[in-house]
């Protein structure tokens, strides 16, 4: 199996701490920092409007927050465009928003585990099949 699409982050940005460099991912990052946040905001915020939504509307609303992140990989992956660290790092706070608001979401927590599992599987597959035909 090719991991280093997976695990090759060769698209960082460096913390200096001190006399220390700390090299992190801009995605996950942005991903990281978009939890969060969004997480802490959503705790201070009325979540009325959010929870009179169906479930799958609620789904629906928090894969939304994810599709730019699997466009902007899916097309670096595909090599059809290199992404950037500021795009990374904004894609992955969508990404990490709308992780949040799925944990905020009606679904059981089994469901919500198998529906993050299930769309990260479908873009890493995605990937690859489009490399693969990119290369053939």
């Amino acid at each position: 199996m090719d991991w280093h699409i997976l695990l090759a982050h060769n698209h960082w940005f460096t913390v200096r701490l001190g006399t220390h460099s700390v090299r992190l991912c801009a995605r996950c990052s942005g991903t990281v920092v978009g939890y969060f946040l969004f997480i802490l905001l959503l705790q201070s915020m009325d979540l009325t409007a959010f929870h009179t939504l169906s479930a799958f509307q609620q789904f629906l609303l928090s894969l939304l927050l994810g599709i730019p992140t699997a466009i902007d990989w899916l097309m670096q992956t595909w090599g059809l465009k290199e992404s950037t660290n500021s795009r990374r790092a904004i894609v992955g706070f969508l990404v990490g928003s709308g992780a949040a608001l799925l944990t905020m979401s009606a679904h059981p927590s089994l469901w919500k585990t198998l529906a993050l599992a299930g769309s990260a599987s479908a873009i890493i597959l995605a990937g690859y099949v489009g490399r693969w035909l990119h290369n053939a």
